[in-house]
Parts: structure tokens; sequence; C-alpha cells
């Protein structure tokens, strides 16, 4: 288990907020590339 997807994982929720939905994109992206590596 990479530590790296769980803190990306907590950016993610806890950045998902309509003002800042564009950083939501953003760690999502990311997290979706962790998964696939």
């Amino acid at each position: 288990y990479n530590i790296n997807r769980v803190n990306i994982t907590i950016d993610f929720g806890l950045s998902f907020e309509p003002s800042r939905f564009g950083t939501v994109s953003v760690s999502f992206d990311q997290f979706e590339s962790s998964i696939r590596e």
C-alpha cells in the first residue's frame, strides 16, 4: 500500500468543495494516475 495514495485520497476528500472544484479535478487526476501505475 503506497502512502502517497493515502495522501492523495485525503487531499481529494478535503478538497471536495464546490468553490474548489478545480482543485478536486487535479487531485482526482493524480489519484487516477497513481492507481494506474
